[in-house]
């Protein structure tokens, strides 16, 4: 994301920081025993928020290219998931 984002030194610190934060926070959704679709919600919502306080680390051009990057990784899944 440094590079690809080319993201000044306190932008590294703050979004290592929410990255931490959300990591955290999507482990208990992963590990439960809640349903595909509940999981799924949860985590969507929680993703929502993330890319929000991203939002605010970012410049306009920045998150531009985040939303591109997370679109393109989601299209992979996608692929992957049809494979299986």
């Amino acid at each position: 994301m440094k590079t690809k984002l080319n993201l000044q030194e306190p932008q590294l610190t703050k979004v290592a920081a929410i990255n931490l934060k959300y990591a955290r926070l999507f482990q208990p959704i992963l590990k439960s025993d809640e349903g595909r679709f509940s999981k799924l919600k949860k985590a969507k919502a929680l993703q929502e928020q993330k890319d929000n306080e991203l939002q605010g680390v970012f410049t306009k051009e920045q998150y531009k290219q985040y939303e591109d990057f997370e679109q393109e990784l989601k299209s992979k899944m996608m692929a992957a998931m049809k494979q299986e």
